[in-house]
Parts: structure tokens; sequence; C-alpha cells
């Protein structure tokens, strides 16, 4: 098994050594032709232009590559403690009782993920569905089966898809890394995550997000909401309220690793949930200077929004 994965690691750095040797190429090319009757502008835009295609067709040699990665994981010899997908544990049983009590009803859920729509809904899409990674009861598949969006989710929370497949929706039981491993390129119009990043690793992040740019069509969208650190309730007591989480993830973090993986338009969106509204200026000027300052410091980090997303595209 070993060998295997030194061959195919051994791939990918081949065809990332070939992609870094074009761009050397194209940049020679540039300077000769900067010498020669070739308007400089023209020169600069048309190895903007292949470098450009260079880092996308990069981007998806290394998604290619954690394909690979995945598929020789899933073939090595399981560990001493046997784990079986089709029986469930402790906490599968928990798990929903728990999110009823701490995260929301579904009915409370599908109202926020309802504010995601319009980013689907503008996306060129064809017959390609969404997939939801960690789609747990399937309030987010709730959302866009009453909206007409092919979509289906994946979860390793046997309860969680036995719910969401109890009310009519598209939900597999399984990892979600296998299953993206499996898809066929770019058949994917989007995929969106919610509240998963701070379940797992960040090296196992940044393996979720080259294989779905693999999935993604060009064009096509990815979401990850996860708890906001920022928040001071969430940041110091919140989060931990769930014994599965790891560590917070803080929004500039989440954006740079999404940005470094070949997406692009990277955005992220603050998602502000309390009734509660900052003390008006006025208020405010009334105050010691230095008073003012720390409150404003408070203010900044009770009213932040309770959760982020960040948005980008493949």
């Amino acid at each position: 098994m070993e060998s295997r994965l030194e061959l195919a690691l051994q791939q990918v750095f081949g065809e990332l050594k070939a992609h870094i040797a074009r761009t050397t190429r194209e940049l020679s090319d540039l300077s000769a032709r900067v010498d020669s009757t070739v308007p400089l502008g023209v020169a600069v835009e048309e190895l903007a232009d292949r470098v450009a295609r260079e880092a996308s067709a990069m981007h998806l040699a290394r998604a290619e590559a954690a394909v690979i990665v995945e598929r020789v994981r899933r073939s090595l010899p399981p560990s001493d403690v046997q784990y079986r997908e089709d029986v469930p544990s402790a906490w599968d049983d928990l798990y929903l009782p728990f999110e009823d009590v701490f995260r929301g009803s579904s009915e409370l859920i599908r109202s926020r993920l309802s504010a995601y729509l319009p980013d689907v809904m503008g996306l060129d899409r064809g017959d390609r569905p969404i997939l939801d990674i960690g789609c747990g009861r399937g309030d987010w598949l709730a959302v866009l089966a009453a909206e007409g969006v092919p979509a289906y989710g994946v979860d390793s929370n046997l309860r969680s898809v036995e719910r969401a497949q109890s009310l009519g929706l598209d939900a597999r039981h399984g990892d979600g890394f296998s299953h993206l491993a499996e898809v066929p390129v770019g058949s994917l119009a989007a995929v969106t995550a919610f509240h998963v990043v701070e379940h797992i690793s960040v090296e196992q992040f940044v393996n979720l997000l080259d294989l779905a740019f693999r999935a993604l069509m060009p064009g096509g969208l990815l979401i990850v909401e996860t708890p906001n650190p920022d928040n001071l309730m969430v940041g110091t007591s919140n989060f931990y309220l769930d014994p599965t989480h790891r560590n917070p993830v803080p929004s500039a973090l989440l954006a740079f690793l999404i940005g470094s993986r070949g997406f692009r338009n990277t955005a992220v969106r603050p998602l502000r949930r309390g009734t509660l509204e900052p003390a008006p200026p006025s208020a405010l000027a009334t105050l010691d200077p230095a008073v003012a300052a720390i409150i404003e410091l408070l203010q900044e980090h009770l009213l932040a929004g309770e959760d982020y997303a960040v948005l980008a595209y493949r």
C-alpha cells in the first residue's frame, strides 16, 4: 500500500513540475516578445491568459491527486478497532436531540439557510445537482427541494440520515470525502458544507477543498458555513457545547485556505442573528473617550455574527 501511495504522489509532483516548467517557458517567451515588434500590452495579456489556464490545470491536477490519495487511504487495512458504517454509534443516537436543543429546530435552521437561495438560483446549473456534505437531518436539502433544485446529501451520522430520508429527501449514509472522490469531474453545480469544517482537521479540510474543486463545474459554487470565533460568546463558550468540535476557524484563515486551492471570488459573509443593537454614537459621545473605546470594542465582538460563511467559485 505504501508503494502505491508513493507512486501516486510522485505522479502528482511530476504534473506540478510540468506546470511550473511551462509557466517558466511562458515567462521567457514574454521576455523575447518584449524585445520584438509585439506590443507589450498584447504580450502581457496573452501571458496572463496562459498563466490563468496553467493555474487552473495545476489546481485540477492537485485535486485529481487528492482523489488518488483518498482511494489509497480507503484501501489500507482497517485499524485494530473495527468501524462499521451500518452500526450507529452512541453519539449518532444523541446528536439529533442535541441539535434540536443547541442549534435550533429544523424550521429555524431552514429559515436561516434560505438566505443562500439567491446564490444557488443564480447558477447556470443545467442538470447538475448540489451536494451537501454533512447534510445532517436534511434542513438545506428541504429548502432546495421546496424550490425544485436537484440536490442530495451525504452524512456519516446514520440517525440523521434516517431522519432526512423519512422526509423524502435524498440523504445518503457515508463518508463525504470518499463520495467526492468518486463523482465525475465537473458534475456538481455546488458543494455546500454547513458546520462541518469545525469538526475536522485542517489537513482534512484542505483535502475536502481539492476534492470539491475537482467535482464542481467551472463556475460552480462552494459554500462553507461555520461558527464565528470573533463573536465573544461563541469564541469563549458556545462553540464548546458540541463535544465533537475541534477548533474554531477564524474567517480570515478559512478564506485564505479556500482561495489557496484555486477557488475565485472568495467572499466572507457575516451572519448576525441576534436582536441586540449597538449603542448609538450619540450615547457614546457622552462618555469618557477611553470608556467609549472599550464599549465599542466589546460591542464589536458581542454583536458580531454568531456564524459566518465563505462563498467562492470554481
